[in-house]
C-alpha cells in the first residue's frame, strides 16, 4: 500500500538527517572552541587541579 507522500516523507526524513549532522558538527566545533579557550585562560592563571 502507498501513499503519495511518501516520497515526500522520505525526502524531508533525509534533509532533516542532514541538517542534524550539519547542527552536531557545528555545535561541535564551537563547544570545542570554548573549551580550548577556557582552557588556556586556565592555565594562563596558573590553576593547579585541587584548585578547580
Amino acid at each position: 500500500m502507498s501513499f503519495p507522500f511518501d516520497e515526500e516523507v522520505i525526502d524531508i526524513l533525509q534533509n532533516t538527517e542532514q541538517v542534524t549532522e550539519q547542527v552536531t558538527e557545528q555545535v561541535t566545533e564551537q563547544v570545542t572552541e570554548q573549551v580550548e579557550k577556557l582552557v588556556s585562560v586556565m592555565q594562563e592563571q596558573e590553576y593547579t587541579r585541587s584548585e578547580i
